[in-house]
């Protein structure tokens, strides 16, 4: 019997229970205000299905992150006015543009200096002569003349050749310049002195003179009393053996001749140009011979003296 009252009563409840969930009013469902209605938990997992009126009613003071890709769509139509734009107002070009641009239609003028812009500015050419082309120089030879015998023979003299004692016999021999040794004895009227001259070669050799050999022609001459006896070749340490006494000899020197003294003269007026300077204001010039590595000499100004006090030396520019 009990059992049948508790079978009973568990079937009321279930029954009960099943009723108020399934058709029972809920009272706060009356009461509450719409909008706090809360969907069900169904309607949460869904997709919400007017987004875009969801997100015309929010507040305009929102970031704007959601529309900023908006203005970004029209981007691909952009490229369109761009390039219509040059076709329609850049002009047409000159042939001189089109030169420097490449072009077939432009003049060769304009193409090359189109070259010589790109190029750069270009230092001007200026070689310097070889010694042969200026020992060849009609002019130079002309003005080597005066200069050594001539009217302008103090000029000759103004100028100082440096050199090696050891380096006398080889440039003797280079330019084929005539050693002589002279005795103050042999200035004299009707004297019987030796005087004495080599003429350097493949094998030098000396000979004696009767008197005064002729200077005339080749006035200006190096000095070889200014070199250290003891370094001179042999050869020209004996040619000094016959004479006693240095003030015994008027001479002991190589004699230039013209073509070696337009070389000398060639060397000054480079040098002269690059310092910037007028011969006239010159002075003295002091050079310096340069063996050559192919044999031979050539001469480097060292320095130049002008008529103001002023002493120019080597390099007296960049493009000397």
């Amino acid at each position: 019997m009990n059992v049948m009252r508790h079978l009973v009563v568990f079937t009321a409840a279930g029954l009960l229970t099943w009723w108020m969930l399934h058709f029972a009013p809920a009272p706060a469902l009356a009461e509450g205000e719409p909008g706090s209605v809360r969907p069900p938990m169904r309607a949460q997992l869904q997709p919400s299905p007017e987004p875009l009126e969801t997100a015309a009613a929010e507040p305009a003071a929102r970031e704007p992150e959601a529309t900023a890709p908006e203005p970004v769509e029209p981007a691909p139509a952009e490229p369109a006015p761009m390039e219509a734009a040059p076709s329609e107002t850049e002009p047409v070009a000159e042939p001189v543009a089109a030169a420097e641009l490449g072009s077939r239609t432009g003049s060769e003028e304009a193409e090359r200096r189109e070259a010589a812009r790109e190029a750069g500015p270009q230092p001007i050419e200026d070689p310097r002569e070889t010694t042969d082309e200026l020992a060849r120089n009609s002019e130079l030879l002309a003005l080597a003349e005066d200069e050594l015998g001539g009217a302008d023979v103090a000029l000759g003299f103004a100028t100082t050749l440096i050199s090696e004692p050891e380096q006398q016999l080889q440039i003797a021999q280079a330019f084929g310049e005539e050693i002589v040794l002279v005795p103050k004895a042999a200035l004299l009227e009707g004297s019987e002195a030796l005087s004495f001259r080599m003429r350097p070669g493949a094998s030098p050799r000396t000979e004696k003179l009767q008197g005064l050999p002729d200077l005339q022609r080749s006035r200006q001459h190096r000095d070889l009393f200014a070199y250290d006896l003891g370094r001179l070749p042999d050869e020209l340490r004996a040619l000094r053996r016959n004479v006693i006494r240095r003030d015994e000899v008027f001479l002991f020197a190589a004699l230039i001749p013209a073509s070696e003294w337009a070389i000398v003269i060639g060397r000054r007026r480079e040098a002269v140009r690059a310092a910037g300077v007028l011969e006239s204001d010159v002075e003295r010039y002091v050079l310096r011979y340069i063996p050559q590595p192919r044999g031979g000499f050539d001469f480097l100004v060292e320095e130049i003296h002008l008529a103001g006090g002023e002493r120019l030396r080597h390099p007296f520019s960049s493009q000397y």
